[in-house]
């Protein structure tokens, strides 16, 4: 009698469970539930790491951030936005991975970019393009330091970077 309590009460605290969970596990869910049109989605890199995946022009991680570049392209009258901020709530969603992936794709395309590493917390930009984290934005906030000074090149044409900066 006990076991068939504990199995039906198993079943009530999962049903629970499904109903609470109101995120978003499908693409065509974005659009429906928060109005707003979905640029791409990256797909989950399987072996290494994905900023290795980055490196190789033909992996499929590549080619799922050129479609978003595209679709950035159409998504205003006026071409691809002159700033774009790349969010979520939680961590090791892959904000810096899409970041960089977003900025490499662009400055390919012949586009000046600056990608802003505003992190303060836990700043990662810096290592992905293998940059010190001595001057940033933590020097442009406290108005020690001019924009010059905090700009980084990457060795990529039309790309720098402005690390988190000393925290």
């Amino acid at each position: 009698l006990f076991m068939l309590a504990g199995g039906l009460v198993g079943v009530g605290v999962a049903a629970v469970l499904e109903q609470i969970d109101d995120g978003l596990t499908e693409p065509s869910q974005f659009e429906e539930r928060l109005g707003l049109p979905l640029l791409g989605v990256a797909p989950k890199v399987k072996a290494g790491a994905p900023l290795d995946a980055l490196k190789d022009p033909r992996s499929g991680l590549v080619e799922a951030y050129l479609a978003v570049e595209a679709n950035l392209e159409l998504s205003t009258a006026q071409g691809t936005p002159q700033s774009l901020a790349v969010i979520s709530t939680r961590p090791r969603e892959g904000k810096s991975t899409t970041t960089i992936a977003l900025a490499q794709t662009l400055a390919r395309a012949r586009r000046k970019v600056v990608v802003v590493d505003a992190d303060l917390r836990s700043p990662s930009i810096h290592s992905a393009f293998g940059l010190k984290n001595t001057a940033g934005v933590s020097n442009l906030l406290s108005g020690s330091d001019d924009i010059a000074a905090v700009l980084h090149p990457t060795g990529q044409d039309g790309l720098s970077v402005i690390t988190a900066g000393p925290q």
